[in-house]
């Protein structure tokens, strides 16, 4: 089963970054990366197709758009991908390697795929970073980030690891312990707050982080309604 992507509009950047924020636990991921596409105010460029991914549209102030969407920012030379719904199981490896084909194609320079983790453990608002290549971790050193050097990650991110390795892409997973069954808009503060620190940008999360209880009270009431395509959590420490 096959994923594609289809692009609207299209710029081309020199060695951009690419960011990965499907749903995961917690739903930090796609928590950061809205916010993150807001505070840039990035441009909607296109979207992901199957067969197989969920039948609905995503309504935001009169505007259907597709539950799987890529943006763009010129100014910063970032792409991101996102979604409200996990991707489908049977999806994960046709996704990592239409997004690393994707990438190869468009000159990537770094891929980061961020990700909330489920965690026996309390969550303690660091976060973690796993990576393919040398450079990357000592820049997320150099942004105080912890970086794994022996562990395990399945899911999208650890499969879109492997797949960029082979293309031999640059990537990242930022990882960060999660409450189990909520949304935790914490936890996606402290993740943009990590990114923030490695490139720049000047993405003020502060907001979020001061209202985080309304967030994450406001969607523990409509995070029933979203798909639970994927049950099983996507990555792991070790």
């Amino acid at each position: 089963m096959e994923l594609r992507i289809v692009v609207d509009k299209e710029s081309r950047f020199e060695r951009p970054v690419l960011i990965e924020g499907f749903r995961g636990s917690g739903m930090v991921s796609n928590i950061a990366s809205h916010y993150i596409s807001t505070a840039l105010k990035m441009e909607r460029m296109g979207h992901f197709e199957s067969d197989i991914l969920p039948p609905v549209a995503v309504v935001h102030e009169n505007t259907a758009s597709h539950p799987f969407r890529i943006y763009q920012s010129q100014p910063h030379e970032l792409y991101l991908m996102t979604s409200e719904f996990r991707m489908p199981r049977t999806l994960v490896f046709s996704a990592a390697r239409t997004i690393s084909d994707w990438a190869k194609v468009h000159d990537v320079g770094t891929v980061i795929s961020i990700e909330g983790v489920k965690s026996k453990k309390e969550a303690d608002n660091r976060v973690y970073a796993m990576t393919n290549d040398p450079g990357l971790s000592e820049r997320a050193k150099e942004a105080k980030i912890n970086v794994i050097d022996h562990g395990m990650i399945g899911g999208i991110s650890g499969t879109l690891l492997l797949e960029c390795t082979k293309r031999r892409i640059p990537t990242m997973s930022l990882l960060i312990r999660t409450r189990e069954d909520f949304s935790d808009a914490r936890a996606a503060a402290h993740l943009i707050m990590a990114i923030d620190s490695m490139y720049g940008w000047g993405i003020d999360a502060k907001p979020l982080l001061d209202g985080a209880t309304r967030i994450e009270d406001r969607l523990d009431q409509v995070i029933h309604e979203v798909s639970q395509s994927t049950p099983d959590e996507p990555s792991m420490f070790r």
